[in-house]
């Protein structure tokens, strides 16, 4: 059965060629498609889908807010963020905003298939961009709070060393299955540590920095 989405993308161009690519793949197809987060809300409740592709820049309510605001109405629907923006701290308002993946515009169509098929199969990928940005955000956390009592830390210090190794072999480009190799557990270990990571990301409230 091929995995259902709905696209959310305010340009009519990016959404229309987005809706043609996915209906591309023989395992995907786009259910639905909707210009702004308003549209997506009304549409989500009668459209079966599997996975929402969310721009972050819509107009109204952006990306990021209406992942927040829809994720309790629709626990079972996974939330990608579509978009051409690559700061830290868009990837982490949308981690923590219950997004279980985040792939640029201008990524190959083969990464986004793929990227697609991780997230709703629960493999939880991330990117070696991604896995730096959490490197610098907990770097910035520590320098910012190292005086802190452990009981007001926040939920990304939490991290484990295992989750922490995890990531920094990420963010130097190695795969799931050779940091298994690397670190001599099983590939679908390495795959929970990572899921673990996007779990603690999203119940962490961020702190000013």
């Amino acid at each position: 059965m091929a995995i259902r989405i709905i696209v959310v993308e305010d340009d009519d161009v990016v959404r229309k060629s987005t809706v043609s690519l996915l209906n591309a793949f023989g395992d995907l197809e786009c259910v639905a498609a909707a210009a702004s987060a308003e549209e997506f809300a009304r549409l989500a409740p009668a459209v079966d889908a599997d996975l929402a592709l969310m721009d972050i820049g819509l107009p109204g309510q952006n990306g990021i807010e209406c992942v927040r605001s829809m994720r309790p109405q629709h626990p079972n629907l996974l939330f990608m963020m579509f978009t051409s923006h690559n700061s830290w701290e868009e990837v982490f308002q949308a981690l923590i905003a219950g997004a279980k993946g985040y792939v640029l515009k201008d990524d190959p169509p083969a990464r986004l298939r793929q990227d697609i098929l991780d997230v709703t199969q629960r493999r939880s990928p991330m990117s070696g961009q991604i896995a730096a940005l959490v490197l610098e955000f907990i770097a910035r956390a520590e320098a910012a709070m190292s005086s802190s009592s452990i009981d007001n830390l926040p939920g990304v210090w939490l991290l484990t060393p295992r989750e922490r190794e995890v990531a920094q072999y990420l963010r130097e480009g190695l795969t799931d299955k050779e940091i298994a190799v690397r670190l001599n557990i099983a590939h679908n270990t390495v795959r929970t540590h990572v899921r673990n990571i996007y779990d603690k990301l999203e119940g962490y409230r961020r702190p000013r920095l």
